[in-house]
């Protein structure tokens, strides 16, 4: 009979996450102090430490991809996602800050303030996010040894007892 520690995983709570962001995700966005919309844009999330949550990509707004670019980069922390659009061609400078919530089922939703002092609710129009490899159910050891990159794996704190803060120097 194998008994294992209780384990912290990372960086949130079991219920919720870590997730991973990499792939396409597309958002719409609902003025509050605007006209209402939908404001409808698509990500591309290219880049993502699984690690640390950070994450960025690049996007459009859906009526017009080409003449709209945008870039993002934000972090997610357990369920909490925050992100910053920049506009990079037409409005280019123009900016987008969010603050929102990876739901259980991996759709995002919260609210965003624009440059221009705009408000938004936002709501991603499908699954956004998966879980990670990090619901691993064993002790630390366990999970460096079912890395490839072990040296990597040992920095994490997945598999540790609650407890543990970690390696000390």
């Amino acid at each position: 009979m194998s008994v294992f520690a209780k384990v912290d995983r990372e960086p949130g709570p079991v219920e919720y996450g870590p997730w991973n962001l990499l792939g396409v995700c597309q958002i719409a966005y609902t003025g509050v102090n605007i006209a209402p919309g939908p404001y409808v844009h698509t990500y591309n999330i290219d880049t993502m430490d699984l690690n640390t949550g950070i994450f960025s990509g690049t996007g459009s707004y859906d009526p017009s991809p080409i003449l709209y670019t945008e870039d993002i980069d934000g972090a997610v922390d357990g369920s909490d996602i925050n992100f910053h659009v920049l506009y990079t061609n037409t409005n280019a400078g123009y900016t987008v800050d969010a603050d929102g919530v990876i739901n259980n089922n991996g759709s995002l939703t919260g609210i965003a303030t624009s440059s221009s002092n705009q408000t938004f609710t936002f709501a991603s129009t499908g699954s956004c996010a998966t879980r990670t490899s990090s619901q691993f159910e064993g002790n630390h050891g366990q999970y460096v040894s079912s890395q490839e990159n072990k040296q990597e794996a040992a920095q994490s704190r997945i598999g540790m007892p609650v407890q543990s803060k970690g390696h000390t120097n």
